[in-house]
């Protein structure tokens, strides 16, 4: 990534980062896969294999260890995967109190890519102060440039436009501050809260022009699907929003088709875009995830492009949100948040092959990741199920997607999907296969669904983990 520095080993004394002395025995062990294999696709040879895994339902102790899921574990909801350096950064609103006073100081909690092993946070810092507010780091992202870049909930952008910062230097945390996301002023009456963004292009504007969108989960007004959208343009600094190419940039769409249909509002604030990736950055096609309804695509005109009204049994439960999509050779899939925590196995993402010409229709199911799930403990709210997805090609030209998928206050997963002989430069570490942890032959220990440890167990659903296996079990 070439907009900012490599976590090198001087990091680890930043005060901001935590050492391995400051840390429970359990966050420091070694991280574990989820145990499950997965079988390859008959048809492609396409694999799937899980990398790590920490979460309530294969490593409680370790998952609720850590020391943002301690302090604040919902103020942190969204990730993204950095493989050229090998690390995950999670965005995190770290409540603080200053003379009395709680605020959120934004912060990126850090992990190895390679092992899963957690290493420290990093506090974040614009012109020498630290940048602070409501859920200041609720979305963090890397740009088509390599930028790092993170902005917070707004509540209402025609009010306080939101703020966009780019990581100068991972290793102090500074950043810079890159524009801002503001509704013009005959739209003030589309304004509503966003709590996720996606940017496509470079979000400086340095080396192309770049699209930011988001989806309103509800307008003040509470009437009607809106849709926000931003454009800058290669060597400016000024956002723009363009009305000209984009109906409906900044205001209430009626008519706008939805599945499942006739929906009048996205719902709720966690409604979540994702641009899909094309040549020049242009944001032609996006998917919108909101609470009343499941990712449909949709094109610049606002029409329905594809939705799972052509694949209605794959079709996640509404009231959950999360979407991406690769392509792997030539094979396209698309991977979706299923349910959430009031489902059991819950928080899985699913893993299908689209259609032909990357429709919906004919779609096919891969995988559910993780098999047993990452846990069903609700968070308080609606909160989106983090999918970030990396293609990468390995010396001989196979290609490989790197899954992380992260469902904020039960779990964090890494996968790699691949062609068969993809060569994983990932392989090797610690955490990933053939890791050895401590067994004792017929030993099991117990917890609820919550993750609370029971001493004796009965009636009841439980989670079952004796030695490196955890499984969901049914006393009587």
């Amino acid at each position: 990534m070439k907009k900012f520095l490599l976590l090198g080993a001087a990091v680890l004394g930043l005060s901001s980062m935590a050492s391995a002395q400051d840390l429970d025995a359990n966050v420091t062990r070694p991280t574990v896969n989820d145990g499950h294999t997965y079988e390859a696709d008959a048809e492609t040879g396409i694999t799937c294999k899980s990398k790590w895994v920490i979460d309530r339902i294969h490593d409680v102790d370790k998952f609720l260890n850590l020391p943002f899921v301690k302090e604040a574990g919902t103020k942190a909801r969204s990730a993204v995967v950095d493989t050229e350096n090998s690390k995950i950064y999670i965005g995190y609103s770290k409540p603080v109190v200053v003379d009395s006073v709680s605020n959120d100081y934004a912060h990126l909690v850090v992990f190895d890519l390679e092992s899963g092993a957690y290493e420290g946070e990093i506090a974040l810092t614009c012109d020498g102060v630290p940048v602070s507010g409501l859920l200041c780091a609720n979305q963090v992202g890397i740009d088509d440039a390599g930028n790092l870049w993170f902005a917070g909930m707004y509540s209402d952008v025609s009010v306080k436009p939101a703020q966009i910062y780019v990581v100068t230097d991972i290793a102090t945390g500074a950043c810079k501050n890159v524009g801002q996301w503001a509704l013009p002023a005959e739209e003030s009456g589309a304004g509503g809260r966003c709590d996720y963004w996606d940017v496509v292009g470079d979000i400086t504007g340095e080396t192309s022009n770049a699209v930011c969108m988001a989806a309103v989960g509800a307008t003040t007004s509470g009437e009607k699907c809106c849709l926000y959208r931003w454009e800058l343009a290669q060597g400016e600094t000024e956002w723009v929003a363009n009305e000209d190419d984009f109906a409906g940039y900044v205001s209430y769409y009626d008519g706008l088709d939805t599945y499942p249909a006739d929906q009048a509002t996205w719902g709720s604030s966690s409604a979540t875009v994702r641009i899909v990736a094309e040549e020049g950055h242009v944001g032609s096609m996006f998917y919108v995830d909101g609470f009343t309804t499941c990712p449909s695509l949709y094109l610049s005109s606002l029409s329905l492009a594809e939705s799972f009204a052509s694949a209605p049994d794959l079709a996640p439960a509404v009231g959950c949100n999360g979407v991406n999509e690769f392509v792997l050779g030539e094979v396209p899939f698309i991977v979706y948040a299923e349910a959430q925590y009031n489902v059991s196995p819950g928080c899985r993402i699913n893993v299908c092959q689209l259609g032909e010409g990357m429709t919906f229709e004919g779609m096919r199911k891969y995988w559910s990741l993780p098999e047993a799930g990452l846990g069903e403990v609700s968070d308080g709210g609606t909160r989106i199920h983090n999918i970030d997805v990396t293609v990468v090609d390995d010396e001989n030209g196979k290609q490989g997607a790197y899954i992380f998928s992260y469902k904020n206050f039960n779990g964090l997963a890494l996968y790699c999907v691949a062609e068969d002989g993809f060569n994983d430069k990932f392989e090797e570490g610690v955490g990933v296969e053939g890791i050895e942890v401590e067994e004792v032959e017929g030993e099991a220990v117990y917890y609820n669904l919550q993750g609370v440890k029971v001493a004796n167990p009965e009636n009841g659903l439980f989670i079952k983990k004796a030695g490196n296996n955890a499984s969901k079990v049914l006393v009587k």
